[in-house]
């Protein structure tokens, strides 16, 4: 359950805050220098987290979308 919290936490602070809040929390550094085109990197990963969340996001209280 703890990988599960920190993908909803990290999709969290990306929705809520801006890329770079994003990119210190979740340490993708290790991916490159930061992104020129923060707002494309931003809409990228937002589209990744919902697309992995989908179940979660249309209901939170469906059992489906509980992990494992």
């Amino acid at each position: 359950m703890e990988q599960q919290a920190s993908i909803i936490a990290d999709y969290w602070c990306l929705k809520t805050f801006d890329f770079n809040a994003w990119y210190t929390l979740t340490n993708e550094k290790y991916k490159g220098r930061l992104a020129r085109n923060q707002q494309g990197m931003r809409n990228y990963w937002l589209k990744k987290y919902e697309n992995t969340l989908r179940l979660f996001l249309n209901n939170t209280k469906d059992k489906k979308a509980l992990f494992g």
